[in-house]
């Protein structure tokens, strides 16, 4: 664990722990922050807030004090419990309302004979010990080669289609946000980009259909799912930093995947691709932060970089382009990117692979 002073975080990575049903309780770690005089739990609540972790670390808060590891002394108060509670409940049922309309729009689909391939969102979730827990924003799917044809049908059944982004449309289709991608991945302007966006389709197209639950939403490819994220989490924290739930994503793949992901090939691509020292990272905080326990050792520990990569999660990043970032977890550097970003946007409006 890193030597973070702040208690709010230090209980924070004990309820995430505890949270996603890792085998050991955190006893030891819980011990020490019992030498903290007072628990402010109003600020632990909001940080979870701010995270997108409330309901992990509910669950965290809820199995800590099944186990008797958290004396009643130090328990929030009922004020903040029930608060805590009922939002979590809310999380719940806005989960079981996307995944309604998900469901329906991807058998919508499939009778046009398309498939619906999930992005993010619920493919993590349900990964997770409870799935409706992990909070999903817009609906991101890639329709595997059938993107405007998705856009038209949409368009039939009455949605609203806006087309004014390359990369993915945006669908408003019974008060859920769709995001279909065109391309999974940000290309424009970049051969590295547009070739690594061709390897992802090409292993999306390689794989048999593994459908999510009792619906025809697919889950991507165990190789795909750890490149994506990987690309995912490293453009975010590059352009706007992450949060906590990045880093659950990670470790939760990590701990029900890792095992059937080739590491050497994962590496390789990233180290082609510039993102193995960002992924090496995040697997290292996911060992020493949120305590995840696998059988193979899967990345090269830096404890300096690692520092600063946390630093910057619970800080949040409040700028873009920070030179740092690029130096530590790139191949390239602050300036090239922001030349390629401004000749991309100029000469390269409508990419294509």
């Amino acid at each position: 664990m890193y030597n973070f002073d702040n208690s709010i975080y230090r209980i924070i990575f004990i309820l995430l722990r505890a949270g996603l049903n890792w085998t050991t309780i955190p006893h030891a770690d819980w011990n020490e922050c019992q030498k903290i005089l007072k628990i402010d739990w109003d600020a632990i609540y909001k940080e979870c807030v701010r995270h997108g972790v409330l309901a992990i670390a509910w669950d965290g808060l809820l199995r800590l004090v099944e186990e008797n590891v958290i004396p009643s002394s130090k328990l929030p108060e009922r004020r903040l419990k029930i608060q805590w509670g009922i939002n979590v409940k809310r999380i719940e049922q806005q989960y079981a309302e996307q995944w309604v309309i998900a469901s329906d729009i991807a058998l919508r689909y499939r009778g046009a004979g398309i498939r619906t391939l999930v992005l993010k969102g619920f493919a993590i979730s349900h990964l997770y010990p409870q799935p409706n827990h992990r909070p999903c924003g817009d609906f991101d799917c890639f329709l595997m080669g059938q993107y405007e044809f998705g856009n038209l049908l949409a368009e039939r059944w009455g949605a609203s289609v806006k087309r004014d982004f390359y990369k993915h449309s945006h669908i408003r289709y019974k008060g859920l946000v769709v995001e279909n991608h065109q391309f999974c991945t940000a290309i424009r302007g970049s051969r590295r980009a547009k070739d690594f966006e061709r390897l992802l389709q090409k292993c999306l197209h390689n794989c048999n259909p593994v459908y999510l639950g009792d619906s025809v939403l697919e889950a991507p490819p165990d190789l795909f799912n750890a490149l994506f994220l990987t690309k995912h989490a490293q453009g975010h924290f590059l352009t706007e930093g992450i949060t906590l739930r990045h880093l659950c994503d990670w470790a939760i793949l990590l701990k029900e995947r890792g095992e059937l992901i080739d590491w050497p090939l994962f590496h390789r691509i990233c180290e082609k691709y510039g993102m193995r020292l960002f992924s090496e990272t995040m697997t290292q905080l996911s060992f020493s932060v949120l305590g995840i326990k696998t059988e193979k050792n899967v990345f090269n520990e830096d404890a300096c970089r690692a520092g600063q990569l946390l630093s910057d999660i619970i800080i949040g990043s409040r700028s873009i382009f920070n030179s740092w970032k690029y130096r530590l977890f790139t191949d390239t550097n602050v300036y090239m990117e922001i030349i390629r970003y401004i000749v991309a946007f100029c000469i390269d409006r409508h990419p294509r692979i």
